[in-house]
């Protein structure tokens, strides 16, 4: 691919490789926190839902990546990082090809995609908070960078 990856193209991958199975996206600087084994796969395929989660962070730096140790991160409040869902059928490519083709790092993508798939796709989506929970993963490399800037 001689782009950057967009969101159309996660889409139709999942769309034509992934049907009938759960799919989690999320993005790269994120880790899965607690109670997705507790998601029901099958009322997300049955009742056409997608979860949509914002990202958590710890705390304190040396607390562990659970539900009890989190806090919304400042400046995230309406971005979503997370995405779980599981298509009964293919999407309509048209539609996505049409709709979600923009690369995956734009600024408010994932709010264009969520309404793509609650207006046009007629799926319900929702935040699971209080089942399932990620964590914003800084890594030691963004920690060195700080430090160095820093001074």
């Amino acid at each position: 691919m001689d782009r950057a990856l967009h969101m159309s193209d996660f889409f139709t991958y999942s769309s034509k490789n992934l049907v009938d199975q759960p799919v989690i996206a999320m993005n790269g600087d994120i880790i899965l926190g607690d109670g997705f084994d507790s998601i029901d796969t099958q009322r997300l395929r049955d009742e056409k839902v997608m979860y949509s989660l914002s990202r958590y962070e710890r705390e304190k730096p040396t607390q562990t990546c659970h539900k009890k140790n989190m806090v919304l991160a400042k400046g995230y409040q309406f971005s979503h990082d997370t995405h779980v869902f599981r298509l009964a059928e293919p999407l309509n490519e048209t539609l996505i090809l049409d709709k979600l083709d923009y690369p995956i790092n734009m600024w408010g993508a994932e709010n264009a995609m969520i309404y793509t798939f609650k207006f046009d796709l007629h799926f319900t989506v929702s935040q699971v908070g209080k089942i399932a929970s990620t964590c914003w993963h800084v890594s030691q490399v963004d920690r060195m960078s700080n430090l160095l800037t820093k001074g």
